[in-house]
């Protein structure tokens, strides 16, 4: 990721993700018929994953106030300073917003052995 970010000249690098919806998924055919069912599909939709590479610079570029994902970001991003680290098909990657998140987050990283 690292290099990723020094190729692109980025000023910021934010890892990306697919995440899985939480629900089932159907498939439908042009006539309304469903087709198939998926568990728990990925998202189309790349997500900001919350892993950084930053560029000394990015420090400067920080609001006093407020979020810099709603500011220095958004700013970055139309200045195509910012870049996108897809992250690797296969490689661990969850959201951990809660205590119970960090404790699943332990229990399956346990598991695989890591």
């Amino acid at each position: 990721m690292a290099d990723f970010h020094t190729e692109r000249d980025a000023v910021a690098t934010l890892a990306l993700a697919r995440p899985r919806i939480p629900w089932g998924a159907v498939q439908t055919d042009g006539f309304g018929h469903i087709t198939d069912f998926i568990e728990a599909p990925p998202t189309t939709y790349e997500i900001n994953a919350g892993v950084y590479v930053f560029s000394p610079e990015f420090a400067g570029r920080l609001p006093e106030r407020g979020d810099h994902e709603r500011t220095t970001f958004p700013h970055l991003a139309r200045e195509r300073r910012l870049a996108g680290f897809p992250i690797p098909q296969g490689a661990y990657w969850r959201a951990i917003d809660t205590a119970k998140d960090l404790t699943e987050a332990a229990k399956e990283l346990a598991a695989l052995g890591r």
